[in-house]
C-alpha cells in the first residue's frame, strides 16, 4: 500500500503556507512531518532487503470490536505477522525502570504499552476471522542520530542500524520454517483497511487571518504576476501554467474546507480578486465533477498532484536559468 499524507497533515501544511498556524499548530505540524518521514525511511530500508514475495503493509487502520487501531507497518511472511511501531524522535529520550524521560522530563506516553495494546486487539480480530498465527512486534527508532537510550534489552525494539540484520535473520528463519500461504492473509488485511476520515477544517475566525491569493509552488511567495497563459513568481521567477495554478488552489481550498462543496464564489474568497469569477467558474466546470441540480462541484479533498496525477497541463513549469530547482510535491518537472 502506498504511504500517503493524512488529511490533517495536508491541512496543517496548507495553513502554514498561508500563515495561519498557531505555535501549537506549528509544533503539531513538525511532529507529524517527522512521523511521516520516519515511516517513509523505514519502508525504503525494509524494501531494499525484503524478498519480493514478502508483503510490507504500511499505515493500516483496522476496526476491532474494542476500537480502531492504526498500525505503522505489518510484515507478512510464512513466519506470521510482525507489527512495527515506527518512531522518529529528535529529542533526547531515555527509558529506565519502566519510565520514559524526554530531555530530562517525564514522558507519560509509553511506546511499548501502546504497541502491546495494538497487538492485543489485532490478535483478537484475526482469531475472530479464522487466522491463527504468531505475531511478533517491535518499536523501531528510525532516527539516524540515535536519540533514544533504553536500559532494558529485553524490550522489543530495533534501532535503524539493526534493521538489515533483523531482515537477514528473518530470511534464515523462514527457510527452516514450515511453508504457509500468507497471500490470503495479506489480501484480507488490505481489504479491512479503513481510510482515515478525520478532517480538520478552517473556522471563520481562522479564515479571516490567513493569506488570500495564489502562492508560488516553488517558494510559497504570494507575489505572482498573472499573464494570459502563465503565472510567474516575482520573487524566484518560477513560471507555472496559469490554469494549473488555479486548479492547484481550488484543490487547496478543498483541503482547508474538506466538508464543503466547491463553488466559484467560495473558492474566489480564497483566491481573491487576482483571478476573476468567470475564470474560476470555467476552471471548476472543466476539471471538477458537477453535483446534480446545482452549481456546486465535488470536493476531492486532495492536493493537485494526487487528484489530477494523470493530467498534463498545456504549459510546463519552468525555473529561471540561474535557479536551482527545489523539490516540490506539486511540480511536474
Amino acid at each position: 500500500m502506498k504511504l500517503r499524507k493524512h488529511q490533517d497533515l495536508l491541512w496543517l501544511e496548507e495553513m502554514e503556507k498561508r500563515g495561519g498556524l498557531t505555535l501549537e499548530g506549528q509544533r503539531e505540524l513538525k511532529h507529524k512531518q517527522a512521523g511521516l518521514l520516519g515511516e517513509h525511511e523505514f519502508g525504503a530500508i525494509m524494501r531494499q532487503y525484503l524478498p519480493k514475495n514478502w508483503q510490507l503493509l504500511q499505515d493500516i487502520r483496522l476496526k476491532t470490536p474494542s476500537g480502531e487501531i492504526q498500525i505503522d507497518a505489518i510484515l507478512v511472511n510464512n513466519l506470521g505477522l510482525t507489527v512495527f511501531e515506527v518512531k522518529n524522535y529528535t529529542a533526547d529520550y531515555h527509558y529506565k525502570e519502566g519510565r520514559w524521560q524526554v530531555n530530562g522530563r517525564l514522558k507519560y506516553h509509553d511506546d511499548f504499552l501502546q504497541l502491546e495494546r495494538t497487538v492485543g486487539l489485532l490478535s483478537q480480530l484475526l482469531k475472530q476471522n479464522g487466522f491463527k498465527l504468531p505475531i511478533q512486534n517491535y518499536v523501531v527508532y528510525i532516527n539516524e542520530e540515535d536519540t533514544v537510550e533504553i536500559d532494558d534489552e529485553t524490550l522489543p525494539y530495533l534501532k535503524r542500524a539493526k534493521l538489515r540484520r533483523f531482515i537477514k535473520e528473518a530470511i534464515e528463519n523462514c527457510q527452516i520454517a514450515p511453508h504457509q500461504s500468507y497471500e490470503r492473509l495479506s489480501n484480507w488485511l488490505v481489504s479491512q483497511h479503513q481510510a482515515d476520515d478525520r478532517r480538520l477544517t478552517l473556522k471563520v475566525e481562522e479564515f479571516a487571518k490567513i493569506k488570500k491569493g495564489i502562492y508560488c509552488v516553488n517558494c510559497a511567495s504570494f507575489d505572482i504576476e498573472f499573464q494570459r497563459y502563465h503565472a510567474k513568481c516575482c520573487s524566484c521567477h518560477y513560471t507555472e501554467s496559469r490554469e494549473k495554478a488555479i486548479v492547484r488552489t481550488i484543490c487547496d481550498y478543498g483541503i482547508l474546507f474538506p466538508y464543503e462543496d466547491l463553488t466559484a464564489i467560495e473558492v474566489g474568497r480564497l483566491i481573491g480578486p487576482i483571478i476573476c469569477y468567470s475564470a474560476i467558474y470555467q476552471t471548476l466546470a472543466k476539471y471538477f465533477k458537477r453535483l446534480p441540480h446545482s452549481r456546486k462541484y465535488s470536493n476531492g479533498q486532495l492536493p493537485l498532484n494526487e487528484l489530477f496525477s494523470e493530467i498534463s497541463f498545456r504549459y510546463n513549469d519552468k525555473h529561471s536559468p540561474n535557479q536551482v530547482p527545489r523539490k516540490s510535491e506539486h511540480s511536474e518537472d
